[in-house]
């Protein structure tokens, strides 16, 4: 019987199916779109190098019980994929740690944006916080749900906040 269970790690591919002999095996979907954290930047280091050791001895033991080679093939390529995500969002936040950040972006990806710049002003949750009047807890849950919802208003304040100005262009009009 396999249990399901969330790991207390903060991988950015938190849930494992858990066997009975104990090994765990992350599962390929990614839930977090983005590292938020510096405990969200170490957990995913930890979970390259889990993904990195599960794809070498997965390899070996399908290599030693002589599966066919597009079964192998499709396991290299599901665990390129994995492997790949984590890589992209380390990359993704170390070059916002570096304060590289795309300066306009649509309206519909405002939230993940405002992360995005919190990261490359250098900034942590409870930081912006103290400078919204907030609690870190309010920061953390509106950055879980990436400001869904989240009014003009609102962003204007977070901006300021990160000592931004704010540039509101509307195009497309004739």
């Amino acid at each position: 019987m396999v249990e399901r269970r969330r790991s207390s790690l903060r991988f950015p591919l938190p849930f494992f199916d858990v066997r009975e002999d104990g090994v765990r095996r992350p599962l390929a979907r990614a839930l977090r779109p983005m590292i938020r954290t510096p405990a969200e930047r170490s957990s995913a280091r930890e979970a390259l190098a889990e993904l990195e050791r599960t794809r070498s001895r997965d390899l070996d033991a399908l290599l030693g019980l002589q599966v066919p080679e597009p079964i192998i093939q499709r396991f290299n390529q599901t665990m390129d994929q994995r492997i790949q995500v984590v890589r992209d969002q380390l990359e993704e936040h170390d070059a916002l740690r570096a304060g590289e950040v795309v300066r306009s972006f649509p309206l519909s990806e405002l939230g993940p944006a405002l992360i995005r710049l919190r990261i490359a002003c250098g900034l942590t949750q409870r930081d912006l916080a103290r400078a919204l009047g907030v609690h870190e807890s309010t920061v953390s849950r509106g950055e879980r749900g990436l400001h869904r919802g989240i009014t003009i208003e609102r962003a204007r304040r977070i901006l300021e906040a990160l000592g931004l100005e704010v540039d509101l262009t509307v195009s497309g009009l004739v």
